[in-house]
């Protein structure tokens, strides 16, 4: 008995450390992969060339596959997105699949909205599909619409089926992606949906018609810079940044003595990593309003990112000047001490 007791306990032993030992290198090798993306996607864009891309994204390494395809993402070719449509039908791992779908949802064209829609209804990977969905939203193509509401409906209806969770999740994701697209066909969809017995689709529906709605509002001839402005925050809130910025720049144009506007412009701006555009923005909220802290923090820290350092101190210690005890305090200092600024 004793002896059977001691088999077991070392069985049961084994079987935790074999585990704890695949969870520790399963996350090595993510950790890796992603590694080697990032420097493989930095090498890519020194000189992006269709050619030396495509290779990548037929390599071995599937951190290398993952560096092509977030270095394709920023190219707006058309062969391009044929090799982005390629490597989200073919590619084994799912990082790539999605960052390949999710690099697509600026592209237009049939060859597009079919990679994603087959994506978004047929992978494997719930993460895929679902990258599928949003960037079928983020297209606006009216060639979408149609396979979002099946998966929207599909979403709505799902009862113990394999998969219920994701597939609500990705219905939800489908009234949202809808929603950006817009129509009489999304709208009627998105309000049926609103009966649905999953508490994610019925929400996702009412909020999406409710995004919907206020477009519709802020579209108005009269439409005043407030509407505006609480549409670009819905479309923060689902970081659809590029429609945010799109709205803020018309309430801009109605209320240009704003500076709150645009601080806002600078961060989005700066979130999808064009500086030169949040600059000029941060510099605006800084003419507009000089007391208002955070447009110099963001100045200071485009500043360190170009290795300006005295310039970026300067933007450091002007924010701590008017709010020392601010959110980004205790970073602008580290920063300041960082770049030799005391």
């Amino acid at each position: 008995m004793d002896l059977d007791l001691l088999i077991a306990s070392i069985v049961v032993a084994v079987v935790v450390i074999a585990t704890l030992l695949h969870v520790v290198l399963s996350a090595a090798a993510h950790r890796y992969k992603w590694i080697t993306a990032l420097r493989t996607a930095r090498e890519l864009l020194k000189n992006p060339q269709l050619g030396p891309l495509r290779r990548a994204l037929s390599a071995d390494s599937p951190g290398e596959r993952l560096g092509a395809a977030m270095a394709l993402s920023e190219l707006t070719t058309r062969p391009a997105a044929k090799a982005l449509c390629k490597a989200l039908a073919d590619d084994k791992d799912a990082d790539v699949r999605s960052t390949a779908a999710t690099a697509l949802g600026s592209r237009a064209g049939s060859e597009v909205i079919s990679a994603l829609s087959k994506a978004a209804t047929s992978d494997k990977s719930t993460i895929v599909r679902g990258a599928a969905v949003e960037a079928l939203g983020a297209s606006r193509g009216e060639s979408a619409v149609a396979t979002l509401i099946e998966i929207l409906k599909e979403g709505s209806i799902a009862r113990w089926l394999p998969g219920l969770r994701a597939r609500i999740a990705i219905g939800a994701m489908a009234a949202e992606a809808l929603s950006k697209i817009g129509g009489p066909r999304a709208v009627a969809a998105i309000g049926a949906a609103q009966a649905s017995r999953h508490r994610a689709i019925h929400r996702a529906a009412r909020e999406a018609l409710s995004l919907i709605e206020l477009k519709h509002v802020a579209a108005e001839k009269d439409a005043d810079a407030p509407t505006m402005r609480n549409l670009a925050a819905a479309h923060v809130v689902r970081r659809d940044f590029h429609e945010a910025i799109r709205w803020l720049e018309r309430a801009s144009r109605i209320e240009p003595d704003h500076a709150e506007t645009f601080e806002t412009l600078g961060t989005l701006h700066h979130k999808l990593g064009d500086h030169r555009r949040a600059e000029r923005c941060y510099d605006k909220a800084i003419e507009l309003d000089p007391d208002e802290p955070f447009p110099h923090f963001g100045m200071g820290v485009i500043h360190r990112s170009r290795d300006e350092k005295a310039a970026a101190v300067a933007a450091f210690k002007r924010y701590l000047e008017v709010a020392p005890d601010g959110d980004q305090a205790r970073s602008a200092r580290e920063f300041v001490s960082e770049l030799g600024g005391e």
